[in-house]
């Protein structure tokens, strides 16, 4: 899976407020998943974000939303 991938999915499912929104609403478990697998695929060098800072940003989602994480 080439970077642009996971970058879509990051910009469609976690910077995409709206859909933020609703899937913190809905099921925050999908919410938690979908960081914690972008987490892992950049910890395996699978993916290098076309930003420095979005690493950052999905740690933060993670205390923020699921501080048991």
């Amino acid at each position: 899976v080439a970077d642009h991938h996971f970058d879509a999915v990051y910009e469609a499912y976690v910077e995409n407020e709206e859909v933020q929104n609703f899937l913190k609403k809905e099921n925050i478990d999908a919410f938690t998943d979908i960081i914690k697998r972008l987490l892992e695929a950049q910890k395996r060098e699978l993916w290098k974000p076309n930003r420095n800072s979005i690493g950052d940003q999905l740690l933060k989602y993670l205390e923020i939303d699921n501080p048991s994480c």
